[in-house]
Formats: structure tokens, C-alpha cells, sequence
């Protein structure tokens, strides 16, 4: 009988591990925001609002807080919103710089074409061989360089739509730039404050466990699924 000649299967390697998508916003942060809520909502319960408040826990206290978390999640959404927005001009940016290059082209291919077998000093004029695309100053200065260049020179088969997609193309560049340190700097912004108004809840966050610990201290072993709830330690008291 012949034998069998079906080769064996190769193994594959395993598929890589999807890639966690970074946080728009500091988790430490949200964590504070997520933390004081459920702790508000357990400090809120009939059978410990009155004990807190006559611990200086109060309703008024517990509302101000309530707004401040509030406001917190507002400025969340916000922020996110506003840094996916800045992302997204940056991606304009890249494009816009593309778009730009690639008119260039079409007129230094054209220039060589008119000037690289008769005077290929005129090439200079259109940045022939000179890079011009790592500095945003540099680029931009280049293209309107090239653009009055051509108010006074005429160049073989270069048509009008041509330069005027040149024109275009840098306009929509530079206007890119502007987009775009609007929408970082606003993310900033948002940011900025958000991290302000976190560092107030969690110094009242703080306050309602303090409270919780000198009302339900760690030496009453009965006590301790209280403390358990309130999200402290049953049986040490809690630290600074």
C-alpha cells in the first residue's frame, strides 16, 4: 500500500492579544469620581445618614459633594469628546500635509521637465531636491515660495487647476494647524480643571471615611461589615 503522504498541519502562532485602547482621561481620576459615589450612596442609606450627620456628615454637605461629582462627570464626557476631537486633527493635519506634498510634486515634475536640460539653476526656484518636508515653518515657506514663483513663470504642460489645487492645498495646511492647537488646547483645559475638582473630592471623600472610622472604630469586632461597606479596612484604622 503507498503510504500516506498528507503532510501534517503546521501550527500556527496565536493570535496576538487585542491592544487596550489608552485612557482619553486619567483612570486615577475617574477611580476618585467612581469611589465617591458609591460612598455617598452608602452614606446616604437610613441607617447611617442620621449618625454621620450628627457627625457633621450632613445632608448639605452630602449635596454639595453630589456636585461636585456631578460637574466631575460632566467634564469627563467633555474631555473625552474634546481629546478624540484633537486626535482627529491631528489626522486632518497629516492629511492636509500630504495633500500639500503631493501638488508640489506635480509642479517641481513639471519644472524638470521645462528646466533640468536647459537651466537647471531654475530649479532651485522650485525646491527641486531640497527637503522640505520635516519642518512645518520650512514646508509652508517652500510652497509659498513656489506659489509666487508661478505668478511669473510659466512651466510645460502645468495646468491652471494645478496651481490652483498648489494654493488650496496650502491654504487648507496652514488653517490645519489652527484646528488643531485649538482642540489640544481645549482638552488641556478640560483636563486642567477636572484635575482641580478631583483633588476637592477626594479631600471630602477623605472627611466622610474619617467620619465613618471614629463612628464605627476597627477595635468593635461587631461593627466590622459596616466598615466592610463603607469601603475600609475591618480591622485597622484608617491611615492619613
Amino acid at each position: 500500500m503507498p503510504e500516506n503522504t498528507t503532510p501534517e498541519p503546521v501550527p500556527q502562532p496565536p493570535a496576538p492579544s487585542p491592544k487596550r485602547p489608552r485612557n482619553l482621561i486619567n483612570k486615577d481620576w475617574i477611580d476618585e469620581v467612581i469611589k465617591t459615589e458609591a460612598l455617598v450612596a452608602v452614606a446616604e442609606k437610613d441607617e447611617y445618614f442620621p449618625i454621620l450627620a450628627d457627625g457633621g456628615i450632613t445632608s448639605d454637605f452630602l449635596d454639595e459633594l453630589k456636585g461636585l461629582l456631578q460637574t466631575a462627570d460632566d467634564i469627563i464626557s467633555q474631555a473625552e469628546q474634546k481629546t478624540t476631537s484633537a486626535r482627529g486633527a491631528t489626522q486632518a493635519e497629516k492629511a492636509a500635509k500630504a495633500r500639500l506634498m503631493a501638488a508640489i510634486r506635480v509642479v517641481q515634475a513639471r519644472a524638470k521637465q521645462t528646466y533640468a536640460a536647459t537651466n537647471a539653476l531654475a530649479l532651485k526656484d522650485y525646491f527641486v531636491g531640497i527637503a522640505i518636508a520635516g519642518k512645518r515653518t520650512i514646508l509652508e515657506s517652500a510652497a509659498q515660495s513656489i506659489v509666487n514663483k508661478l505668478a511669473g513663470d510659466t512651466l510645460k504642460g502645468l495646468k491652471t487647476d494645478q496651481v490652483d489645487e498648489l494654493k488650496n492645498a496650502l491654504k487648507a495646511y496652514k488653517e490645519s494647524q489652527t484646528d488643531q492647537r485649538s482642540q489640544q488646547a481645549d482638552a488641556s483645559i478640560e483636563r486642567t480643571s477636572l484635575q482641580a475638582l478631583v483633588n476637592k473630592i477626594a479631600a471630602r471623600r477623605r472627611e466622610i471615611l474619617f467620619a465613618v472610622d471614629a463612628q464605627w472604630p476597627a477595635s468593635n469586632a461587631a461593627i466590622r461589615p459596616i466598615r466592610r461597606e463603607f469601603g475600609l479596612p475591618a480591622t485597622k484604622p484608617l491611615g492619613k
